[in-house]
């Protein structure tokens, strides 16, 4: 058997907390000279600064419980024979949860046994980088003045009696 993990998005694999990685596993049992594998289950423990999203694991297109996760963890059981040449995509989202730079590894693992009991074993690594966030730099905005006049009206004369400035 074979395992491959890949990041689906995003696509440049270079993320800033609160962003969503999407974890692509491709589990495959050769061709179909291979015979078939039991017993199978994969594993995936979603390292510190990412976290699971529940509700977004897709077994082979289908939407799929959350019942394999537990603690940050997929344990995933292939139900039945991986008959030679059959393979499964499973694809899930996470949130990334940490703003300390740096990468990120994620490890998948598989374990199966053919029919005479022998123990198969595959892993494989996602990477993705951690960047600082964009700072947001604010400018203020101009400051609006406003002038107010007072104006008094006595007869045919108007005067001003009152001038104010205001920065708003």
């Amino acid at each position: 058997p074979s395992i491959d993990k890949e990041v689906l998005t995003p696509e440049g694999k270079t993320v800033v907390k609160g962003d969503i990685v999407t974890y692509q596993l491709l589990i495959q049992n050769g061709t179909k000279e291979n015979g078939p594998l039991v017993n199978g289950q994969i594993v995936d423990k979603l390292p510190e600064g990412l976290e699971y999203i529940a509700g977004t694991m897709r077994v082979n297109g289908e939407k799929s419980s959350d019942d394999a996760w537990s603690n940050n963890e997929l344990k995933y059981n292939i139900h039945g024979e991986l008959v030679g040449g059959q393979s499964i995509v499973i694809t899930f989202d996470a949130l990334v949860t940490t703003d300390t730079v740096g990468e990120i590894k994620n490890i998948a693992i598989i374990t199966c046994e053919d029919k005479d009991g022998n123990l198969f074993k595959d892993e494989n690594t996602a990477k993705i980088t951690v960047k600082d966030k964009p700072s947001s730099t604010v400018k203020p905005d101009k400051p609006k003045v406003t002038t107010v006049a007072e104006q008094t009206k006595t007869g045919d004369d108007t005067s001003i009696t009152g001038l104010m400035t205001m920065l708003i």
